[in-house]
């Protein structure tokens, strides 16, 4: 799983914390910056292998142009990936475009990690079954420990 970053520097910040978020859901997640993904360098990213994209950004609802330009660059160079964006607004104009309907749109943390953790499910190929966020700590991560885990480290 890939995840990038927007513009902004809070969209790094952002894209840290959903990173740190994935991979205590076991996710596999790697960082990179906007900059990396920019109209002049993208052909250097190399994007074999990669299955789940995340993009974060904050300022999806103001400027709208880049992000669009960004998932399309995505959707060529890896069409079969899923593209997921996190962090947009409900009211954002980005939510109608045709490449956020055929991907997934989050508002939230939860949202974000909820739409991966189920891009991850339905891309497993291991046979082994994947419990996520009813892993211990999985849900406790975005909501804290609940009753049933505190029982258990208590036992």
């Amino acid at each position: 799983m890939l995840c990038i970053a927007g513009r902004s520097e809070l969209d790094d910040l952002a894209a840290t914390i959903a990173v740190q978020l994935f991979r205590k859901h076991g996710l596999h997640a790697d960082l990179a910056g906007y900059e990396r993904f920019s109209r002049g360098r993208f052909s250097q990213v190399d994007l074999s292998g990669v299955t789940i994209i995340c993009v974060v950004s904050f300022d999806a609802a103001e400027s709208p142009p880049y992000l669009r330009n960004l998932l399309r660059r995505l959707h060529q160079r890896a069409p079969s990936a899923e593209l997921i964006v996190g962090l947009v607004f409900p009211e954002s104009p980005l939510q109608g475009q045709v490449l956020v309907r055929t991907s997934s749109a989050a508002v939230s943390f939860r949202e974000l990690v909820e739409a991966c953790v189920a891009a991850a499910r339905r891309q497993s190929t291991d046979g082994v079954p994947w419990a996520g966020l009813n892993e211990p700590g999985g849900e406790a991560a975005l909501n804290g420990p609940s009753e049933d885990v505190a029982e258990l480290r208590n036992a």
